[in-house]
């Protein structure tokens, strides 16, 4: 398809879009978009293999744990029905040998 048919089509599909009436059937209004709020959740470093030790406090100062490179789907969690609270299905790894802890 040359330019001046995409321009065309362009200005054919423009115009469709703006009126109320296309090929007999009236279109629904616009919906008013509503306000949504992206939010990021902080989830642990990620340790680089899952050997024993391999969370180091250079890793995580905090020491808090390391988490596995998520292999597959990662899309495993939810909200609690309070909708303050979120569930992520995450694997510790990396932690050093007992008794030392993370």
């Amino acid at each position: 398809m040359g330019l001046r048919a995409s321009l065309l089509l362009l200005a054919l599909s423009s115009a469709a879009l703006a009126s109320e009436v296309v090929a007999g059937f009236k279109l629904p209004v616009t919906p008013i978009p509503e306000p949504i709020d992206v939010v990021e959740l902080p989830l642990p470093p990620v340790a680089p293999t899952t050997a024993e030790g391999a969370c180091t406090g250079e890793i995580n100062p905090r020491r808090t744990g390391c988490i596995a490179v998520a292999v597959g789907d990662f899309q495993a969690g939810d909200f609690h029905p309070d909708w303050k609270h979120v569930v992520a299905n995450v694997e510790f790894v990396g932690a050093p040998a007992a008794p030392a802890s993370s």
